[in-house]
């Protein structure tokens, strides 16, 4: 996720859980590598959001965000809780994006 351009980082702590779609599910801050990689995703995820009739300027955040809640979300199992970035938007609002940045931030 971005905040004034600037890719926001965190080590590898797991923190309480949070109510998203239902399900109790943990943050677990994103390692550099991570945050890369997610930054990476999220530019592909765009771009075909963009391709399938979204406004960058709304693909964008929605895309950073969606890559945060896949590479950080995880279940008490210990495993990812989402698929992939295209499927994040699929299953959550855009309230619960905005509720899982606000948390990671």
């Amino acid at each position: 996720m971005r905040k004034n351009n600037t890719l926001l980082l965190g080590g590898t702590d797991i923190r309480e859980p949070i109510k998203v779609a239902g399900r109790n599910l943990y943050l677990k801050l994103l390692s550099v590598y991570e945050a890369l990689m997610c930054d990476s995703i999220a530019q592909k995820l765009a771009d075909e959001l963009v391709k399938n009739g979204a406004r960058e300027k709304i693909a964008i955040p929605i895309a950073e965000n969606a890559c945060l809640a896949y590479m950080c979300l995880y279940n008490r199992r210990n495993k990812r809780a989402f698929e992939s970035g295209s499927n994040v938007v699929s299953l959550l609002t855009s309230e619960e994006l905005f509720k899982i940045a606000e948390e990671y931030v």
